[in-house]
């Protein structure tokens, strides 16, 4: 009688060729064991990356030996090179963006769109940062690492100096929780 099952020990799957199953005829004829691995691979090397070749940018290259940005910048407009960023100050650009009109709070309101989170955002030297931030930052107020402005007034789009303190975020979070939950804290 002939066999049904494959010939390895504890396999049950039906034969394939040779007394085998498909995975055991597999390792047979590509390793000449039909219980055979792969010997192993030595990882590729990393390549190493280069950064962008447009002078003062450190971004890795994307294309044509230009970072992402640099890249798109071409592609949209023919050249690497941004003139509407050098040719109008930031302040100016800000400004153009604030609403100064009275609020019941008086909050100075950013006309710019928002992100999905609520707040504005503005391209301050090349990187896009909150409207708020970019409020404290043009304002000469340092914003170090892991602080951020806590708007006192909690409105998300207003870019008041007088309404934005900057705390840590372990702070700015618990104050928005208290706010949330109708805990008033001092």
């Amino acid at each position: 009688m002939k066999a049904t099952h494959c010939s390895v020990p504890e396999c049950d799957r039906p034969i394939n060729a040779r007394e085998l199953c498909k995975a055991h005829y597999y390792r047979w004829s590509r390793y000449g064991d039909p219980l055979g691995t792969p010997p192993p691979r030595a990882p590729r090397p990393l390549k190493a990356k280069n950064p962008c070749t447009i002078d003062g940018c450190d971004l890795v290259q994307y294309g044509r030996g230009w970072c992402e940005n640099h890249y798109a910048r071409w592609r949209r407009h023919g050249s690497t090179h941004d003139k509407r960023a050098e040719s109008r100050d930031a302040r100016v650009r800000f400004e153009e963006r604030v609403d100064r009109t009275t609020t019941p709070l008086g909050c100075h309101l950013w006309q710019g769109p928002p992100n999905g989170s609520g707040y504005g955002y503005f391209n301050l030297n090349g990187r896009s940062v909150g409207a708020h931030v970019a409020a404290c930052l043009l304002a000469g107020v340092d914003v170090p690492s892991g602080y951020e402005p806590d708007h006192l007034c909690r409105v998300p789009l207003c870019v008041r100096m007088d309404h934005l303190e900057v705390v840590t975020a372990a702070e700015n979070k618990r104050r928005a929780a208290s706010v949330r939950w109708g805990k008033v804290s001092a």
